[in-house]
């Protein structure tokens, strides 16, 4: 048997789990950016969705509000999100009634709609 080289199979299979272990680093990479995409993403709907509730607790008691689908874009338009905005009188107390809907324009949708609700009394 000769001991002073590499032989061909050696060099081949060497250079197939090199390839492999590439392949799986690389898909690690890609996975792990879309994923933080994806939850930058949804950290700019949950702080929109956050920033209207707070708009619609800072009116006064018995203000109506109604805003529907209007478009919301951030990180230079890149990113958009439909919000759906409403603060009504509760009829049955002496409170309103304030709803934040946070929808996603993509298709397909990157996340579930983020639904907020809460109350306002004096």
């Amino acid at each position: 048997m000769n001991k002073r080289g590499v032989t061909l199979i050696e060099l081949l299979i060497a250079s197939f789990f090199l390839l492999f272990a590439l392949i799986v680093l690389a898909w690690g990479l890609s996975s792990s950016l879309k994923a933080s995409t994806n939850n930058y993403i949804l950290n700019q709907a949950n702080i929109l969705a956050d920033s209207q509730m707070e708009s619609l607790r800072a009116l006064s008691l018995g203000s109506s509000v109604n805003i529907q689908n209007s478009n919301y874009c951030v990180n230079n338009s890149s990113i958009c999100f439909k919000l759906s905005a409403v603060r009504s009188k509760d009829p049955n107390s002496n409170c309103d009634l304030l709803s934040v809907t946070v929808s996603d324009t993509a298709t397909p949708a990157r996340f579930q709609n983020i639904n907020l609700q809460s109350e306002a009394c004096q």
